[in-house]
């Protein structure tokens, strides 16, 4: 009986954290391949005229990934060092509303450093759940490693109600995002006179 083949060796035409850089030659489940990675333009198979291009093209190939990889490291030496304060609203019980997410510190290094880099490239070991100094690994691309001191602190600027002040029924959970304090936060509150609540005139009264 003719043995059925499980592997199957295809190229990467796009560099993947997990499986390699583009014009990678690797081994993957067979099923994996033909139901993903080639019909989502992620590889192709190395066939020998698959094999032929990516040969011609290694020199030009491995110029542009050189040239991506110094300019991911010399964006992530603008933050070599430094830390991020996140300043968040907490109950009166000190407790956080959730976790800080890879959302909230990318968006934080954007507007602070103006380095942009995606939320998945932000690795945080352990859920970040309460005040204090912590440490996530950025990884922008493949051999670039750094890593940024996260300092969560409480915001004395507004007093915050206690989670036990607000009504159990029909109360919309908060996202941690929306709890830290942006410019501008602090401005009045718009008031709204009586007029705008007043009852339209009536009919009678117009005439």
């Amino acid at each position: 009986m003719k043995s059925v083949r499980k592997n199957l060796e295809v190229i990467l035409t796009r560099t993947d954290d997990h499986l390699g850089i583009e014009g990678d030659l690797i081994r993957v489940r067979t099923g994996f391949a033909r139901n993903w990675l080639i019909p989502r333009g992620l590889a192709v198979l190395a066939n020998q005229a698959n094999r032929q291009l990516f040969e011609r093209s290694k020199q030009r190939r491995q110029s542009k990934l050189q040239k991506e990889k110094q300019e991911y490291e010399t964006r992530a030496k603008q933050i070599t060092g430094k830390s991020l304060t996140l300043k968040v609203r907490v109950s009166e019980a000190g407790k956080l509303y959730g976790a800080v997410t890879s959302q909230l510190i990318a968006e934080r290094i954007l507007a602070e450093f103006g380095y942009s880099i995606p939320k998945r490239k932000i690795v945080i070991e352990k859920p970040i759940k309460e005040l204090g100094r912590f440490q996530v690994k950025l990884n922008p691309y493949p051999g670039v490693n750094e890593v940024m001191a996260i300092e969560v602190i409480k915001d004395d600027s507004v007093a915050v109600a206690a989670a036990t002040d607000e009504p159990r029924r029909g109360r919309k959970k908060k996202r941690l995002e929306d709890l830290v304090l942006t410019p501008g936060a602090l401005s009045a509150p718009t008031v709204e006179t009586d007029e705008a609540h007043s009852s339209p005139t009536s009919s009678d009264e117009e005439e």
